[in-house]
């Protein structure tokens, strides 16, 4: 076993280097007496085993080191290299997305946002986006901040957002008023939600806030996209019921939705009424009555309606 770690060539044996069969510094080390008591020390079976020990202990200790030294420089390899290896690249994503948003967080600027919100000049995908950081951080502290987007996720068909407003309103300890409802409303409307925006009625009824002709407007307006004339002229008998004091804009609606259906006798019949009710037509109410009158094809009924 020592030939292979002392013997300078492999194929010389170990008298040519040393004269002998071990080497005397090896004699001299270990012997503590004569050099014969010395020799038979070396050739005894436990020194042997020692010296093997001894030696595999420092090759042990000479590999790890080596392995260590390794090591670092391939970390250091890894690290100056972009593409070293997907383990390192999401690790890097991560630390870099994680340095993102802690800058984020830092320099967001609450009135920045609400400013690109009014302007709505920038993307969809932004401007949910700072809706949805204005919603998190709870940024949004009064009303009109609030009714202000409800219309924008109106704009952007998004009604369930909208709706979801209203219940974040209440988390934040602001209760919404007659503008929310109206602003929710309108969103249902652009988003032909006629069912949604009943429901949202008879909550206004339960909550106390009091629904105004606009309110009604929009429900009208609503029914009369989805062809349901019907359902219109039961919401201005509902509006007369409950004693709401309205002008001539959800009478107006009225007749465009029979209009829209191709009711213009009906339409007619709710001009009629609106003497009755002390309320003089206005321009949007002749503009509509006009627009149903082109429309079935009456163009003396329209002409007539311009002399008056």
């Amino acid at each position: 076993w020592l030939k292979p770690f002392w013997a300078p060539v492999a194929s010389a044996p170990m008298e040519a280097c040393f004269g002998s069969s071990q080497p005397l510094w090896l004699s001299r080390a270990w012997s503590p007496g004569a050099s014969a008591a010395a020799g038979r020390l070396c050739g005894s079976g436990r020194w042997a085993a020692t010296i093997a020990g001894l030696m595999l202990l420092c090759c042990a200790a000479t590999a790890a080191a080596v392995g260590a030294l390794c090591t670092g420089w391939g970390l250091v390899l890894l690290r100056s290299c972009p593409s070293a290896g997907p383990a390192f690249a999401d690790f890097r994503t991560r630390k870099v997305s994680k340095m993102v948003r802690t800058e984020s967080q830092d320099t967001v600027n609450r009135h920045t946002l609400l400013q690109e919100l009014r302007d709505g000049k920038r993307k969809k995908e932004d401007l949910v986006r700072n809706v949805a950081i204005l919603q998190q951080r709870r940024l949004l502290t009064k009303r009109d901040e609030y009714n202000m987007v409800i219309v924008l996720l109106g704009k952007l068909r998004l009604w369930k957002e909208a709706v979801g407003m209203l219940a974040d309103m209440e988390r934040n300890g602001l209760k919404p008023d007659l503008c929310c409802y109206n602003a929710v409303l309108k969103a249902l409307q652009i988003s032909g939600k006629f069912k949604e925006s009943v429901e949202m009625l008879t909550e206004m009824w339960a909550e106390n806030v009091l629904p105004d002709e606009v309110s009604y407007m929009i429900i009208i307006a609503t029914f009369g996209q989805a062809g349901m004339w019907v359902e219109a002229l039961q919401l201005l008998a509902d509006l007369e019921k409950r004693g709401v004091k309205a002008s001539c804009k959800p009478y107006s609606a009225a007749i465009v939705a029979c209009g829209r259906c191709g009711q213009a006798e009906k339409a007619m019949q709710v001009f009629d009424y609106l003497p009755e009710l002390g309320l003089e037509p206005d321009g949007l109410t002749f503009g509509a009555i006009l627009g149903v009158l082109g429309k079935d094809g009456d163009w003396r009924g329209a002409i007539d309606m311009l002399r008056r």
